[in-house]
């Protein structure tokens, strides 16, 4: 079959330096920075291998009128798109205006939200005409094999589809628990040297995402992540990493995994290799501040790890356990100052509004990030009660939606009963001025300047910054 995937256009274009600031209706901004998506990738890979004509359309580079143009030229006979909760409506009225456009085109989702909310992901998107609640890759071929043979899609294991008006949810979804059975993203769809993170996600180009895991054992409560952690092996991962280096041209890479060091051996296991190898090559990625220790964070280092991103998410103790995050303010002051003394930089993420916490308390975060003073970055986020986390089906207890359409951290879409809007705001503002104006800070990131690319991405820092 003529298959087309995309995450649907959701920007016009990416400025030069392929960065963009983004105003948000609450005055509040962010650094915009594409990145591949490797679902969609890993998805072409497979139904490639299975003997389908892949194309791929990125929504960073996108617009409606290319991707329309590319379903009629290319004459796709099915379009398969990533539904994040943020995107939930846009993405109904895009399908809809396609299914308007070619009455024949079948449309299948998949992604977080279908996986975490089946029932409300089909009535939210009855444009589409079914969507995967589990790894695409197992679910997206057996739907193609059942389209091919004029199956109904209802019923199959780890489906959802509309039948009279009414979801109908198949059996669990299969997983996938050898992760190294996959192939490679088909990345030779995309224009690599065109993506890139966002500031402070980098550190050298051109740069690329990879994972070495899925899922997430913890369970915070604000998180989306799936409750299933599988990890690929030390060899798989190298053996990704040799070609990205080797044949793509590689200099930095960015882990999305959850937590990349949750398995200490693994993690060893990865470094050594990398020190073996003794690429051109630097590296970051996600870390529980309980994963590390110092002899960790130095073998990391050694390896080319430049950058953590810690979620310190907050400096109450009693904020922190409402979270469920199982750590301790102690525990992440002592592995910001390892991991700085290892020679990694800290990027870390702090969360104003979680359910029970007053104004007073989000002050306290405030002076908490300041006090971490080897923090290099720091992203103050909005609590979100994401469809199937913990606090979804129980709202009202504990706040309220001021906007669904907003349902991302960037946005503030929810205030609790113990805050107000209006202290959420302020909140923002306060910690962005305090942590980014100081003049030891600005003094910090300007004598660390050492190249052009360092020059773009602070100017364009500053600039997202100016109105606060």
């Amino acid at each position: 079959m003529r298959v087309l995937l995309t995450n649907m256009p959701y920007a016009q274009s990416a400025t030069p330096i392929g960065y963009r600031n983004t105003p948000r209706g609450d005055g509040f901004t962010v650094v915009w920075g594409p990145s591949p998506h490797l679902g969609l990738l890993y998805c072409a890979a497979v139904l490639r291998e299975a003997g389908h004509e892949l194309h791929y359309r990125d929504g960073a580079f996108t617009s409606m009128a290319e991707l329309i143009q590319a379903i009629s030229s290319l004459q796709i006979e099915v379009l398969g798109v990533s539904v994040v909760a943020p995107m939930v409506a846009k993405n109904q009225r895009q399908c809809a205006r396609l299914k308007r456009i070619f009455p024949s085109l079948i449309i299948l989702g998949g992604g977080p939200h279908p996986s975490l909310v089946p029932a409300q992901a089909a009535r939210e998107m009855p444009a589409m005409d079914a969507l995967c609640t589990g790894d695409g890759e197992i679910l997206f071929p057996r739907m193609l094999q059942a389209l091919a043979e004029g199956r109904p899609f209802a019923g199959m294991p780890g489906v959802v589809t509309l039948v009279d008006g009414e979801p109908v949810v198949g059996p669990p979804a299969p997983q996938v628990h050898d992760l190294d059975s996959l192939p490679l993203p088909a990345r030779d769809l995309v224009d690599l040297h065109r993506f890139r993170p966002s500031i402070g996600h980098f550190k050298q180009l051109p740069n690329t995402t990879m994972v070495g895991s899925r899922g997430c054992p913890h369970r915070c409560t604000f998180c989306v992540a799936a409750n299933d952690f599988r990890q690929r092996s030390p060899e798989s991962v190298l053996a990704e990493i040799d070609h990205l280096v080797l044949d793509c041209g590689i200099r930095d890479i960015l882990f999305y995994d959850e937590d990349l060091p949750r398995n200490r051996e693994w993690m060893v296991r990865v470094c050594e290799g990398l020190i073996e190898r003794d690429y051109d090559l630097v590296w970051s990625g996600n870390a529980r501040v309980d994963r590390v220790d110092p002899e960790l964070l130095r073998l990391m280092r050694k390896a080319g790890c430049w950058k953590l991103l810690m979620g310190l998410e907050t400096g109450s103790p009693g904020t922190l356990r409402r979270m469920a995050k199982d750590f301790t303010l102690e525990q992440a002051r002592a592995s910001v100052e390892a991991a700085t003394d290892a020679g990694i930089a800290v990027f870390g993420t702090f969360i104003f509004g979680a359910p029970g916490e007053t104004y007073e308390e989000a002050l306290v975060t405030i002076d908490y990030a300041i006090s971490l003073r080897h923090v290099e970055f720091a992203k103050f986020l909005n609590f979100t009660p994401f469809p199937g986390t913990p606090f979804w089906d129980r709202l009202e207890k504990h706040g309220r939606l001021v906007d669904a359409s907003l349902m991302q951290m960037n946005h503030i879409s929810f205030v609790p009963h113990s805050m107000t809007l209006e202290q959420l705001q302020d909140l923002h503002r306060r910690a962005t001025r305090a942590f980014y104006r100081r003049p030891s800070y600005v003094a910090r990131r300007l004598s660390r300047i050492r190249s052009l690319e360092d020059i773009k991405y602070n100017l364009a820092g500053f600039r997202s910054f100016a109105m606060y």
